[in-house]
């Protein structure tokens, strides 16, 4: 059997942090824009991309809204026993909240 899959970051010229290293930066990121009263944004691919995200995300900062996109995927990380920090629905949150 061959298995083929796209990894255009996986070629020799990238060399990425480590992983927790890029999370401890995050968490660094998102924590200061909380204290200024700012939100912070992060995109990624809604199966598998968000989740590594999520995976690394401090959720004692605030609240971690997903969109619609992504949540039924976290439902089904979860259901398959792989830990995530809770989560809601962006379409569940009023925007005054969303402001905290």
């Amino acid at each position: 059997h061959t298995f083929i899959t796209e990894s255009t970051f996986g070629l020799p010229i990238y060399r990425w942090a480590p992983e927790q290293s890029i999370f401890d930066d995050m968490n660094r990121w998102w924590r200061k824009n909380a204290e200024e009263g700012r939100c912070s944004v992060v995109f990624g691919y809604s199966f598998g991309k968000a989740q590594r995200i999520l995976s690394g995300l401090d959720p004692s900062i605030g609240p971690i809204v997903c969109h619609g996109a992504v949540e039924p995927l976290n439902r089904v990380y979860r259901e398959g026993g792989i830990a995530l920090p809770p989560t809601l629905m962006v379409s569940d949150v009023s925007k005054a909240d969303l402001k905290q």
